[in-house]
């Protein structure tokens, strides 16, 4: 089991600041081939983690394997060196420890369990599987391996906050990676435990929603192991069971998953029975719609009628 969350900050190149709290730095020399690994790993500070991916598995080498093998010659003094599953025993120099990855850029493998074996037995040190999850419901997959997975794209963005191995970088080079700062502030990941409690915001679009900006710091005032993240969400009932299955325990709704909610509830509200949507499931089967609450908050008392300007469910 890992004991803390170890956070890598990928670089396109070795002139790329990098932020001083993370955990080692991943130099892409696909993205800069000339680079001095050795000057670099002698005067950065940190573990570097030398790799060339290829353009199949979402980077930028094409040049052929006798290539790579050239580049990763010179990452001898790194600290580890990734080297995908399928790529020859060879290929990496002895001496730096090794990550044995796997990238699908298309969807989720079905055999994870299997894959992860055999990256063991390559050797690895470190296993990485990513992959693309087509729904929220699918990304949590990859969660249930010994050494949880990291979800590309906008499905599976969660899941590299609560991966013991994770990524960042200030600009993304893959879909859905998280700053430095989302990881070591936003989500304060080394607080976390193995398996923390999960709330967060579903919705279809999400990535606007700023609830983990509220509700994070809160969980950690509190000093609850928990996390509070953005899942975009298409089908409110595939997801609820996977979500329960890995810990969660409320989940904040938005569009266009309310009236969805609403039916997925056991115990729900007086107010949503009479607006027939909920934007809060809790784990034990109750909702609520603390949007009809707010509106009935700003009506003034004693002024009769007033006009609702709007047409969602809480307008009912």
């Amino acid at each position: 089991m890992w004991r803390r969350r170890r956070v890598v900050q990928t670089l396109r190149d070795p002139s790329e600041p990098f932020d001083p709290r993370v955990d080692a730095v991943e130099l892409r020399l696909d993205f800069c081939p000339e680079a001095d690994v050795g000057r670099f790993a002698a005067t950065c500070g940190k573990p570097v983690v030398a790799t060339v991916r290829r353009a199949r598995d979402g980077g930028r080498w094409d040049a052929g394997e006798e290539g790579r093998r050239a580049l990763f010659r010179r990452a001898a003094a790194a600290a580890f060196v990734d080297v995908e599953l399928d790529a020859a025993e060879d290929l990496a120099p002895e001496g730096p420890r090794r990550v044995v990855s796997v990238h699908d850029t298309a969807g989720v493998p079905e055999d994870l369990d299997g894959l992860f074996q055999r990256c063991l037995l390559r050797g690895a040190d470190v296993v990485k599987i990513a992959a693309t999850p087509c729904s929220a419901a699918e990304a949590f997959r990859l969660l249930d391996l010994p050494t949880p997975g990291l979800g590309m794209g906008s499905f599976g963005a969660f899941t590299r906050v609560l991966a013991p191995w994770t990524y960042c970088a200030r600009e993304p080079v893959a879909p859905g990676m998280p700053t430095p700062e989302d990881l070591l502030d936003l989500y304060d990941v080394r607080r976390l435990g193995p398996a923390p409690a999960l709330y967060g915001v579903a919705g279809d679009p999400i990535e606007h929603s700023e609830s983990p900006h509220l509700w994070n710091p809160f969980l950690a005032r509190e000093g609850m192991d928990a996390v509070y993240v953005r899942f975009r969400v298409s089908r409110l009932a595939t997801f609820w069971p996977a979500f329960l299955a890995h810990g969660g325990r409320a989940l904040s709704v938005t569009a266009p998953l309310k009236e969805e909610a609403a039916a997925l509830a056991r115990d729900p509200s007086d107010e949503v029975r009479a607006c027939g949507a909920a934007n809060l499931l809790v784990r034990d089967g109750r909702a609520f719609n603390t949007d009809a609450l707010a509106l009935l908050d700003l009506l003034p008392p004693g002024r009769g009628p007033a006009p609702v300007m709007w047409a969602g469910c809480a307008a009912r």
